[in-house]
């Protein structure tokens, strides 16, 4: 299984996107799990958003709001 470790961004840097993020749960765990290879992981603290997914997967355009630290990544590739 490889990791993608996404990038944070700022509140000033979401440009009014929708953010996924889930407060409801009392213990952690990714947002949706799957049979693909591939885990999203936030870039400020390691812990995995989202398990199994495929590398083909259309990654959702809005950010993810991390359970464990709060941060806010955005699951979008970069552009070169």
């Amino acid at each position: 299984m490889s990791d993608i470790v996404l990038p944070v961004v700022g509140s000033s840097e979401a440009g009014g996107r929708p953010v996924l993020g889930f407060t409801c749960y009392p213990e952690l765990r990714p947002f949706s799990t799957g049979d693909g290879d591939v885990n999203l992981v936030c870039g400020g603290c390691g812990f995995i958003l989202v398990a199994g997914s495929t590398g083909t997967a259309q990654r959702p355009s809005m950010l993810i709001r991390c359970p464990s630290c709060g941060r806010y990544n955005d699951p979008v590739p970069q552009t070169a």
